[in-house]
């Protein structure tokens, strides 16, 4: 399953794009949208269910309050995806993201838990171990695996991060004897494409493109360069 978590009203033109970035590049996949009671207008709700490649369903609210940023908060929900033991694999990516090419390949990976090391920061206190991105994530579900992750990150305040990025800065301690390490392909920093000449670092066509600006975006190609190449979404 391809996954993303919506908890923002301000998010659906983004969901929107992303959906129809996943529809061009993989025809046939279908798009799980998760969200929290009462995090989505009624209004919302019924424009995401309304989109042909979406399924919206709701999980159960799980948060650790951060008082350095706020947002933090609602971002560690996402454990609740290795829950979902009726998958074998789920790819778990942000709604600020666009799908460009095949993801087939990615399913056959044999990793528990594999990311894009990020490429955009330059000091290393954005994470404390291998400074991973959490934009995208390939995870094999395991319910008890999510249930010693949340018990864990609950009784240890220390596993919290708070003061970094949260749940992924837990999840890359989680998985640190296991971790693999996806292309850069696969998590594509837009305006580094920009200076490159659409190639990633590594000098390959991206896969997936993570917005790397201010959020919540409007929908338009003149203003942000990601959106410009989200092939035929804008026809």
């Amino acid at each position: 399953a391809v996954l993303t978590p919506l908890r923002s009203d301000d998010y659906l033109p983004l969901l929107e794009l992303l959906a129809c970035s996943l529809k061009h590049s993989n025809p046939g996949v279908k798009l799980l949208v998760a969200t929290v009671q009462g995090d989505l207008s009624a209004e919302i709700i019924e424009k995401a269910k309304a989109i042909s490649n979406v399924e919206v369903f709701f999980w159960d609210e799980f948060r650790i309050e951060n008082t350095i940023r706020h947002r933090f908060a609602l971002n560690w929900v996402k454990l609740r995806a290795w829950e979902m033991e009726e998958y074998d694999a789920i790819l778990m990516i942000d709604t600020d993201t666009l799908v460009m090419r095949d993801l087939s390949s990615l399913w056959s990976i044999p990793a528990h838990f594999a990311t894009v090391l990020d490429q955009d920061k330059t000091t290393s206190s954005f994470n404390a171990l291998g400074r991973q991105q959490g934009g995208v994530v390939l995870l094999r579900p395991c319910k008890d695996v999510a249930s010693h992750m949340m018990d864990l990150v609950k009784r240890n305040t220390t596993l919290q991060f708070a003061h970094a990025h949260a749940e992924q800065s837990f999840l890359d301690w989680y998985f640190r004897f296991e971790r693999w390490t996806l292309p850069v392909k696969y998590n594509a920093i837009g305006h580094l494409l920009k200076r490159r000449g659409e190639r990633t670092t590594g000098g390959t066509k991206p896969a997936i493109v993570h917005y790397s600006g201010a959020k919540p975006m409007t929908l338009s190609p003149e203003a942000h360069h990601e959106q410009a190449i989200a092939t035929n979404c804008f026809q």
